[in-house]
């Protein structure tokens, strides 16, 4: 039978500070235009992997997969 009694832990007070750094970080918007480059370049990869195969794609100069037919 699980226990009825939760445990709660807190972060060391140096990591929480630097986590409620990180997240005010966040709110500034030099930090907001360079996740949206970032998120543009991954939603740009993320279309070419679903329409165009480029996971399965070779790099020039690789030789070809060999042939699962037989």
């Amino acid at each position: 039978m699980p226990s009825l009694h939760r445990a709660f832990s807190l972060l060391p007070t140096r990591e929480r500070h630097e986590l409620q750094t990180r997240n005010l970080d966040q709110t500034t918007t030099d930090w907001q235009k360079r996740c949206a480059i970032r998120v543009g370049i991954e939603a740009t990869l993320s279309q070419n992997v679903r329409t165009c195969g480029l996971r399965r794609s070779r790099y020039r100069g690789s030789p070809a997969p060999a042939s699962s037919t037989s």
